[in-house]
């Protein structure tokens, strides 16, 4: 004879109405608390420096690349004679002029790379906050769980002692409890992680983001156009114009300038007026090396920005994919619902004291409720963090900061 077992299983999709307010609520002014902050950051105030170190450079590349020479001399024979000289090397190749046009690229890149940068640490810093507040969101979750397991551990005893459970059914919760622990081990320790780097970073600040992040997503842009006003791109671009530039002055270096000299003394009783004129010769070294060296790391440049454009262009249509999947599996994905999972597992709970659910399928619909729960925190957190990464690879990041 054959038993057959009927087994009564919950869908979820009908145990639960909506979901859980899981995340706190939008704290005004978030964002200039967040901006704030990371303005006062060693990594911010570094960059600062860098664009000041820029300006300074382009002040000093401005400046005369010779400075007049005296010379004075004096000899003492049968008679007397003196000499006092002043003598100026003539910029003849105007050597200043492409020197300050390479410091002022080099001004305008480092305020593209203090871009750049900041828009990194800004994306790091949300895509942190965002982490630790779904590590809270586990953790809790994971504490619910465990408290789950402890009280089923007492309930289960005491069915026993009525006869109402077996022995395999308090193994089977006690091996529910074992892995309670062990989630709950695992999230504390993600959430300390995560904190510890938000600590790092932004101190005592804890600024509340507002779920889901307010964004209304365009039409798909053109990616091309979107990669050439790229920062990256733009920088890669000064960067092969500068080098142009420096094959310029490596050729004007190569090139001997004259020294022009004007003196006036006395040789005795005689007055004496002389004029100089020097030019370096350059024999031994030609300086043809440092023009070939200098075409070379322009040609360099053109491939590196070549690639830089292709890159770029790939990365914002991946990041533009991400976003867009990850915008549908929202769409299709019914949330579960407003409340928690200690309210949930009480019907479970209901229909097990009933006998209508063995212990076994009481604990797989309850994981199946936890598995839910966790999923919903996953895919809103996934969702952020694919929207922070989406305007900060399109360099939107700011202007959207600014907006909030």
């Amino acid at each position: 004879m054959k038993l057959k077992i009927i087994t009564r299983s919950i869908g979820i999709g009908l145990m639960v109405a909506s979901s859980s307010p899981i995340f706190a609520e939008t704290a005004a002014n978030w964002s200039q608390q967040l901006q704030q902050r990371l303005a006062e950051s060693p990594q911010w105030q570094q960059l600062n420096s860098q664009v000041k170190t820029a300006n300074a450079e382009l002040t000093a590349a401005q400046q005369p690349v010779y400075n007049p020479e005296i010379e004075l001399s004096y000899e003492d024979t049968n008679e007397r004679a003196y000499q006092a000289t002043l003598s100026q090397t003539i910029d003849l190749f105007d050597k200043r002029d492409t020197r300050s046009q390479i410091a002022a690229l080099q001004q305008q890149i480092t305020k593209l790379e203090q871009q750049q940068s900041e828009n990194q640490i800004s994306a790091s810093a949300l895509t942190l906050l965002l982490e630790t507040r779904r590590a809270k969101a586990l953790l809790s979750l994971a504490d619910d769980q465990l408290k789950i397991s402890q009280r089923l551990i007492k309930l289960t005893q005491q069915r026993l002692y009525a006869g109402d459970a077996t022995q395999i059914d308090l193994d089977i919760v006690k091996l529910s409890l074992s892995e309670a622990l062990q989630t709950k081990a695992a999230a504390q320790q993600s959430l300390h992680n995560f904190q510890a780097e938000q600590t790092v970073l932004l101190g005592d600040l804890i600024p509340t983001l507002p779920q889901p992040l307010p964004y209304t997503l365009p039409k798909q842009p053109d990616f091309t156009q979107l990669s050439q006003q790229h920062l990256a791109v733009r920088t890669y671009g000064m960067r092969t114009q500068q080098a142009q530039l420096k094959v310029q002055q490596s050729v004007k270096e190569s090139k001997a300038e004259p020294t022009l000299g004007l003196g006036f003394g006395q040789d005795g009783d005689d007055d004496v007026i002389a004029l100089s004129i020097s030019f370096p010769l350059n024999i031994r070294n030609s300086y043809s090396a440092e023009v070939d060296a200098a075409n070379a790391r322009a040609k360099t440049s053109d491939l590196a920005l070549a690639q830089v454009r292709l890159d770029t262009e790939t990365a914002l249509e991946r990041s533009w994919s991400s976003l867009k999947q990850q915008q549908s599996l929202q769409q299709i994905w019914q949330k579960p619902g407003q409340r928690s999972l200690v309210q949930l597992n009480r019907q479970l709970e209901k229909l097990w004291k009933l006998g209508e659910l063995t212990t076994t399928n009481y604990l797989q619909n309850l994981q199946q409720l936890n598995q839910a729960l966790a999923a919903d925190i996953n895919l809103n957190t996934e969702s952020d963090i694919r929207l922070i990464d989406w305007l900060s690879i399109s360099n939107q990041l700011q202007d959207w900061l600014d907006q909030q």
